[in-house]
């Protein structure tokens, strides 16, 4: 007589390790959509918002502090630093020429914008800026290795001008820094060496 093994336990077992994998892949897929949707809204919640107004505001600064990012910014991106900047024409005629000059930054900056005809190589706006339309901005640093071991990080200056008539614009001071490092203090460096240099002078006339 042949004996016949049940081969249920080995099938049911199958199919719990299978059942048990995909709950794991699901749970690793919902944590993975949590987490990007968290470092995109810390993204949107660090930085900053810089509004100008043609030709009434046209003057701003703005400091970007490095100590205001989130955990998950540290630990992905620490040394990018994003900037939101509008540019609002309130006049009573077009803007013709408008380009945005990054100086200092260039190099380790990107300006997008709102706008497809806006030209990311050369940062100039080709269309007019009609009076009570805006054009919007994000500005990407990226910070040089080491810069972010200071106090003070970066400076510089986004400016836009007319490029046909050498119009100024606006500017936008942009200042960066890290609060979680002292600030230096020159002038109480100096006051110190001042003090130890009438200390050592004192101590001479001492025999």
């Amino acid at each position: 007589m042949t004996e016949t093994r049940s081969k249920s336990p080995a099938i049911g077992k199958l199919f719990g390790s299978t059942k048990i994998t995909w709950i794991l892949l699901f749970i690793a897929m919902v944590s993975l959509t949590l987490s990007v949707g968290y470092y995109k809204k810390s993204l949107n919640a660090e930085g900053a918002t810089v509004e100008l107004e043609w030709p009434k505001s046209t003057a701003k600064a703005v400091v970007l502090d490095l100590a205001d990012q989130g955990v998950a910014k540290q630990l992905v991106q620490p040394d990018k630093v994003r900037a939101k900047i509008s540019y609002s024409n309130k006049g009573d005629n077009p803007i013709a020429d408008l380009q945005v000059q990054t100086g200092e930054l260039s190099t380790i900056s990107q300006i997008t914008a709102n706008s497809s005809a806006f030209d990311k190589q050369t940062g100039t706006l080709n269309q007019l800026l009609n009076p009570g339309n805006k054009l919007s901005l994000t500005l990407s640093i990226d910070l040089p290795p080491g810069a972010s071991d200071a106090h003070e990080v970066y400076a510089g200056e986004l400016r836009f001008v007319g490029t046909e008539k050498s119009t100024s614009y606006g500017t936008v001071s942009i200042r960066i820094i890290n609060s979680r490092l002292p600030a230096t203090d020159p002038g109480k460096e100096n006051r110190s060496n001042q003090s130890d240099t009438g200390s050592e002078h004192r101590g001479g006339h001492n025999h």
